[in-house]
């Protein structure tokens, strides 16, 4: 159904999640590729037994965990997908277990060995710390691209309810088995993994494997609501407008400034840095130092950034000190005063686009402006 396909494009396209994660270099990008690439193959292996199908579900299996490991969400559902869809066709047990086996043989061998030789042994670096509640906020307004808090967000969670219950009723009354995948990718897969992992560090970019999906089902639904009549397309071309007036923003934002304008504050750094050296602390986060590292090559010749490790106990301190943040709420003190004695004053801040990155707030020692301001 071309009208279908439009929808499920648009949202896909314009989806502020997956234009982010796609252009990151966290696996997230190859996961939802080689998860759709699976669910294609899947469909084709079902209708015509094709061979082919069943080497291209292997492939983007095996391609799909290496991607990112919470490619577990989607291989789970098409596990039980398989399981329903086989059960379906009124074979007898030994019958659904030669083809569950013949599907799924090579993807859980491959599984086992990758958790015998390396899944097992991975260890969190660690993160910032969110109640459960707040990510799955954040994943629901994400999809649905709409604030995190307040009526909109309210809005938004009623519409990505009616959305995925729509779906699953539809395809429920068309006696699809590809109900009980969707029902499992969306709500029940993310579910178990959270119930048997119990994270204590967990973002709302670990379901991003799922989102397509929700996209796919959402499209079947608007498709369908476009199809009753006038007043009904009106309302799918009301929330299409709504869901672009939500990403686009987002998404241009991301453009102009990314995750972060660092260049551009080591560069200002440089410029109102008299000598070559142009000292610098930070708050003690370890991201800030390996921006200070990869930032320093764009530095005009004759300068360089040398990092002042333990700011508090300094005598004096660092020309320029660095505090990051990433709440967008956040309000920084004009003015840092530590226990050694020196202060600095706020001079910049560089915003970033939110999500991923940091906003860098720069400060410049008070002992280092008075010397500056002497001299003129």
């Amino acid at each position: 159904d071309f009208v279908e396909v439009f929808i499920a494009m648009i949202l896909v396209g314009f989806s502020y999640p997956l234009v982010l994660y796609s252009s990151e270099a966290r696996g997230f990008a190859p996961a939802v590729f080689f998860a759709l690439s699976a669910w294609i193959a899947l469909r084709s292996h079902q209708r015509a037994r094709n061979p082919w199908a069943l080497g291209l579900f292997w492939a983007s299996v095996v391609l799909g965990f290496l991607s990112h490991l919470t490619y577990i969400h989607f291989y789970l559902s098409s596990l039980v997908w398989c399981i329903v869809h086989e059960t379906n066709r009124g074979a007898n047990r030994r019958a659904v277990a030669v083809e569950l086996l013949k599907g799924h043989a090579v993807p859980v061998v491959f599984l086992v060995f990758l958790n015998w030789i390396d899944a097992r042994h991975l260890v969190i670096g660690g993160g910032p710390i969110y109640e459960k509640t707040v990510v799955l906020r954040r994943a629901v307004s994400m999809a649905m691209g709409t604030p995190e808090r307040g009526l909109a967000h309210g809005i938004g969670l009623a519409g990505f309810i009616a959305l995925l219950a729509g779906g699953i009723l539809a395809l429920s009354r068309q006696k699809s088995d590809q109900r009980w995948f969707f029902l499992f990718v969306l709500l029940l897969a993310p579910g178990i993994i959270l119930l048997l992992r119990r994270p204590q560090i967990l973002f709302f970019r670990y379901f991003v494997v799922c989102l397509p999906f929700f996209y796919l089902l959402a499209g079947h639904v608007l498709a369908a609501w476009h199809r009753r009549g006038h007043r009904w397309r009106i309302l799918t071309v009301v929330l299409l407008v709504l869901f672009l007036a939500g990403n686009v923003p987002r998404i241009e934002r991301l453009v102009a400034l990314g995750r972060g304008q660092y260049r551009e504050a080591v560069r200002m750094m440089a410029e109102q840095t008299g000598g070559p050296e142009i000292v610098v602390g930070t708050d003690g986060n370890f991201g800030d130092e390996l921006l200070l590292d990869y930032y320093q090559r764009f530095l005009p010749e004759g300068k360089r950034i040398r990092r002042m490790g333990d700011v508090v106990r300094a005598e004096t301190g660092p020309e320029w000190f660095i505090q990051r943040n990433q709440d967008p709420e956040y309000r920084p003190p004009s003015t840092f005063r530590f226990p050694s004695g020196w202060s600095c004053t706020l001079v910049w801040g560089f915003p970033y686009a939110g999500v991923s990155g940091w906003e860098w707030f720069v400060y410049r020692n008070d002992e280092a402006t008075a010397n500056e301001n002497g001299r003129e």
